[in-house]
């Protein structure tokens, strides 16, 4: 995101404290029940925000990558030219089927737009279609048509050197962070995943249970893994010598570690979410680093 994308985030976000009075959740006590609830209202906060102001596109993996906007009006200017010279093919001049009077206005205003666009001289292109200049018009607008194809290939060619140099530096970077990215790069190898479409369930009540559902195998998926290296009977009891080397140590004082449970300063708070990486996964909660980072004032605040 750029500059002023984070702007208005912060802007937003700040209007959606006020406009949901999020100034009585400053006041509350500090307890385990209030530091759920104002977790639970700053996520609210900050993906409501996101959701309004952080431009974004969803692609499948089997998409190829989005053209440029340079190279797609390049195509849709040469899509409108070939049609217009279409209507000047050399059998429908042989017979004089050329456009009339109206046809030929609106013409001639698109490829004034697509000239416009382009930033190309304008043509002197008359207002009416004889027997004269029909063929001059046909050499101006196929002369139009062949610059802007030549502008649209060099910008292709531009765009694919780019990509080809940004690939080989990012599989330079990757030889010297991420071996195994960079190998399965080179082999082409994807990665390989497991499908859970349908699930057989032991119930303790109602037996064996097929599930189809997505979201319901998820959660069983999850659990089982959870529960599955668990032990299944109590662990023993430590014998002497463990429970003596887990004692305290009479030579360790308390006091060394009273510091650690003083409360934090709203300076070092804030340089400590400052300091938080950038361009990293969300994680479940949706929430990225650059979203505390660039909350408004008050949400700074409140966090």
């Amino acid at each position: 995101m750029e500059t002023d994308d984070w702007q208005k985030f912060s802007e937003y976000s700040d209007k959606y404290y006020h406009d949901h009075n999020y100034q009585i959740y400053e006041r509350l006590p500090a307890n385990r029940p209030n530091l759920n609830l104002l977790w639970t209202k700053l996520k609210e906060l900050l993906i409501t925000t996101a959701n309004k102001t952080v431009p974004c596109s969803y692609r499948s993996a089997e998409d190829r990558l989005p053209k440029p906007k340079v190279l797609t009006t390049c195509y849709s200017a040469l899509k409108k030219m070939n049609n217009i010279l279409l209507k000047f093919r050399t059998k429908l001049i042989s017979r004089a089927l050329w456009p009339d009077d109206a046809e030929w206005s609106t013409l001639k205003n698109t490829v004034r737009l697509v000239l416009e666009e382009h930033q190309l001289d304008p043509l002197d292109l008359p207002v009416t279609i004889t027997t004269d200049n029909v063929r001059p018009i046909k050499k101006l607008l196929l002369g139009t048509y062949k610059l802007i194809y030549h502008k649209a290939r060099l910008e292709r060619i531009r765009i694919e050197h780019s990509r080809i140099q940004s690939n080989i530096k990012l599989r330079c970077t990757n030889y010297d962070q991420d071996l195994t990215r960079m190998i399965d790069s080179i082999l082409n190898r994807e990665r390989r995943r497991i499908v859970l479409d349908r699930l057989l369930y032991k119930d303790p009540v109602q037996g064996h249970i097929l599930i189809t559902d997505a979201d319901t195998i998820k959660k069983h998926a999850a659990l089982h893994f959870q529960q599955y290296a668990l032990p299944q009977s109590p662990p023993p009891p430590m014998n002497h010598r463990w429970t003596k080397q887990y004692a305290p140590k009479p030579n360790i004082k308390d006091e060394w570690y009273q510091s650690i449970m003083i409360a934090l300063t709203r300076e070092e708070w804030q340089a400590t979410v400052q300091s938080l990486p950038n361009d990293k996964a969300c994680g479940p909660s949706n929430l990225h680093n650059e979203f505390y980072k660039h909350a408004g004032p008050k949400v700074a605040d409140l966090t």
